[in-house]
């Protein structure tokens, strides 16, 4: 649990040290970390994953009374901490509408604008 949070946090920070370099954010998506809805049910792949899954359903009803969508649910991340990663997207609702309105929410450990990062590689060139 607390590796998770490790890794959450160091997420989060890559995400906002991305947005000092590059202000942009992919429109309409929030990247969020929902506490486990079902107390009695841990978090696993079949509940995230199948069409009749508990979690996956929750998270899709969710999603749409917020007039959004989920476009991606982070299965490892998810499992390993039992909360619910997900990227989720609005089509009617700016990115930052949609993270206003999960910071508001209870159940919402997390939230995060998606931010565009270009990482860069290859062979560093030094002055001569």
């Amino acid at each position: 649990m607390k590796l998770l949070r490790v890794l959450l946090f160091a997420v989060m920070i890559f995400a906002f040290a991305g947005a000092a370099h590059a202000a942009r954010t992919v429109p309409g998506d929030v990247i969020v970390t929902f506490e486990n809805p079902i107390d009695d049910l841990p978090v696993s792949k079949e509940s995230l994953t199948l069409p009749d899954g508990l979690h996956a359903a929750w998270l899709a009803e969710t999603a749409k009374s917020l007039d959004a969508e989920v476009k991606m649910i982070y299965e490892t991340l998810s499992i390993q901490g039992n909360d619910i990663a997900a990227v989720l997207h609005s089509d009617s609702k700016s990115e930052s509408t949609l993270w206003l309105e999960l910071r508001m929410r209870q159940d919402v450990k997390a939230a995060s604008l998606n931010h565009v990062m270009k990482i860069s590689g290859g062979r560093k060139r030094f002055a001569r």
